[in-house]
């Protein structure tokens, strides 16, 4: 009976002498976990505050080209689209007198039946040629064809409008800005057109002008903008867009992919996850500035220039993981 009582804490001894040396192998010997993610480096750069507008196109110079006369169209010689020079003939028109006494004279003349009454015929028709009153109209300025009023043949009245020239070279971008937010545009703010029919293109332009008078069904204001270089003929008058007007600037900006960006639906904190020296990733709160469609603008004293941000993998990482980065470049 004493052995047995010498033996068992003898054995006991040994067995927990046994799990403590297992336990210490495994946690010394089991793989550290190391989540793959994607980064990309905080720049610095200007942040541009925007007040964004629709509007549309439209020529400064447009003109409608009206009958001098009351009379036929004999002719038009240009179609919708068509450009034409200042001064060229684009149209004619005779009176409707003129036209009867041409007739009439050519009339006689078929009925002419002696020697005499033809050669009295062909003086008339000859008086009636050299009398008629036809009027060619031109072009006012350089410019293309929008619209097509009149038909060949048709009676017009004096001051009917034939066809409507404008020039391409003068067109800008009419932003309807809301009067609530006018107050915010000054004459010589740059901005940045996008057209619907053009959606990949921008175009560079400044405020040039503010309407005097708001439109009050619609309650908002025409803003003028010109454009930096010319746009014709890639444009055409009447073409609908929008605008982006720079309002305020924040340089020395650090920005980062809006995908970089966590929010906290309970909290509604901000944060983003960055991947220190040691390969460690650490989370940090930041206060938002301007965004955009594929930016946004941070905030916080933690973060450099330069630092390595996290943009793919970041969701429900734990801080302090060990991460393996794959740079990736700033969109």
């Amino acid at each position: 009976m004493k052995r047995c009582i010498i033996l068992l804490p003898l054995l006991a001894a040994l067995t927990v002498a046994a799990c403590k040396q297992d336990g210490g192998t495994s946690e010394e010997g089991a793989p550290q976990v190391v989540v793959a993610v994607k980064t990309v480096p905080i720049a610095l750069g200007t942040a541009n505050v925007e007040l964004h507008a629709i509007g549309r196109l439209e020529a400064l110079r447009t003109q409608d080209v009206l009958s001098p006369i009351t009379g036929r169209v004999t002719s038009i010689k240009v179609l919708e689209g068509e450009s034409v020079r200042s001064g060229e003939v684009i149209a004619s028109i005779e009176t409707r007198e003129s036209k009867a006494a041409l007739d009439g004279a050519r009339i006689l003349l078929s009925r002419a039946k002696s020697v005499s009454d033809r050669i009295s015929a062909e003086r008339a028709v000859a008086l009636a040629e050299s009398t008629r009153t036809r009027v060619e109209i031109t072009a006012p300025f350089n410019g293309v064809i929008s619209v097509r009023q009149a038909t060949e043949g048709q009676v017009l009245s004096e001051g009917t409008s034939l066809l409507t020239v404008v020039d391409l070279n003068t067109l800008v971008f009419m932003a309807d800005v809301q009067e609530g937010e006018l107050s915010q545009i000054r004459i010589g703010q740059k901005s940045s057109v996008h057209l619907s029919a053009l959606p990949d293109t921008t175009f560079e332009t400044t405020v040039d002008a503010i309407n005097p008078q708001s439109n009050p069904e619609s309650q908002a204001v025409e803003v003028r903008l010109t454009f930096l270089e010319s746009v014709a003929p890639v444009l055409k008058s009447g073409m609908t867009g929008t605008a982006d007007i720079v309002i305020d600037t924040h340089p020395d900006a650090l920005l980062v992919p809006k995908s970089a960006v966590l929010r906290n639906d309970e909290t509604l904190r901000h944060s983003v996850v960055i991947v220190g020296p040691d390969s460690l990733s650490h989370t940090v709160q930041v206060e938002m500035g301007v965004q955009t469609d594929s930016t946004a603008e941070v905030a916080s004293q933690q973060l450099k220039p330069g630092m390595q941000v996290i943009v793919e993998g970041q969701y429900a990482l734990v801080d302090s993981t060990k991460v393996s980065a794959t740079p990736q470049g700033m969109q």
